[in-house]
């Protein structure tokens, strides 16, 4: 026990030589360096821009990235090779764009009246005929929309809107709001959609007449509507502007300000563009606390650091220097991982 003791004491005055010296070479190199800044700060400053300058030229072969499956997924896993291979055959082909629409009073027991249905209606109507601009083109909801199966129950309707796919209850009028209006049993009408099964998928808590089947009330129904996929990708990035567009033109903008247009409804919604709005605002939000620790910084160094009298030793200008060894550090920083192609991502931005 005595030469285990003796051994565990001689093990560890070595690592604490070990870092003692460590610890040593470091103040030592510091050292050097500071002084050598102190005394030479013109020659100082002049090389801190040249290197840094150097650095910066790797922006010439920056490479962003955004797509979340390269930044957050391993790239060599047997998941993601699977993954590649299955998009390969099946391609994303459709974005969609989907609202969920309740009674806007909570305690109502159904959204199946007419007061309701005809808010939607119009809500659909303005949706229908909205209209966006991408490069000097028009676009509407016909001329971007998927063409697939009969959106409207007669199937011999010859309106434009009725070769999209749009998966809504309001298909049973044809999405015609006259039709709408003119129906005295828009229950019947409604049940009409299909199997039970078929009106589950679509409807949220519906109740049904146990005899005859006939929907009798429920508490929210969807509207699914489907566009092409144009997306491309450019420098990293997934883009479809033409999409993106018209879902910020026209169809959150139909849906956002519901309280004031479609006062007896309330809407949840989702589109192809709402995780990225939501993460860009996070980050906006993020980058603007970032400039503000920038300025907090530079009131107190000015305030504790140096003389407060203009010129040479000023607290200003010793904030200020600072500030710009930040942003140097930073410049440099991103250059040289540029030569070395590693990506820049928005989590880089913080």
């Amino acid at each position: 026990r005595l030469l285990n003791n003796t051994s565990a004491r001689s093990t560890m005055k070595c690592i604490e030589k070990v870092g003692n010296a460590v610890d040593a070479a470091i103040v030592k190199f510091f050292l050097s360096l500071g002084r050598h800044v102190g005394n030479y700060p013109r020659r100082a400053i002049v090389v801190s821009i040249v290197i840094t300058l150097i650095c910066a030229g790797g922006f010439a072969q920056l490479e962003t990235e955004t797509r979340g499956e390269k930044l957050f997924v391993p790239q060599d896993t047997r998941a993601q090779e699977e993954t590649i291979m299955f998009e390969s055959y099946f391609p994303s082909l459709s974005r969609v764009e989907q609202i969920l629409v309740q009674p806007s009073n909570s305690g109502d027991e159904t959204v199946l009246t007419k007061e309701r249905l005809a808010e939607a209606m119009q809500m659909h109507m303005a949706i229908e005929t909205g209209i966006s601009r991408t490069d000097g083109q028009e676009y509407t909801l016909e001329t971007l929309c998927t063409v697939g199966g009969n959106a409207c129950a007669n199937s011999s309707a010859t309106s434009e809107i009725c070769k999209c796919r749009i998966t809504s209850i309001l298909g049973q009028w044809n999405y015609n709001p006259q039709e709408l209006e003119d129906d005295n049993d828009i229950l019947t009408t409604i049940t009409q959609f299909g199997s039970q099964d078929d009106l589950n998928s679509i409807l949220s808590g519906a109740v049904f007449d146990e005899s005859s089947g006939q929907v009798l009330s429920a508490k929210a129904f969807s509207m699914t509507y489907f566009l092409d996929d144009r997306s491309f990708v450019e420098d990293g990035e997934e883009k479809d502007p033409i999409s993106e567009a018209w879902e910020k033109d026209v169809f959150l903008d139909t849906v956002e300000p519901f309280k004031e247009n479609y006062p007896s409804l309330f809407l949840n919604w989702l589109s192809e563009r709402s995780f990225e709005d939501d993460g860009g605002s996070a980050v906006q939000g993020d980058l603007e606390l970032v400039q503000y620790s920038y300025i907090a910084v530079f009131l107190f160094l000015g305030a504790t650091l140096g003389n407060f009298r203009c010129g040479l030793g000023s607290r200003w200008t010793m904030a200020i220097a600072a500030i710009m060894l930040v942003g140097f550090s930073t410049v440099a920083g991103i250059g040289l991982s540029a030569f070395f192609q590693l990506i820049y991502s928005p989590v880089h931005s913080l």
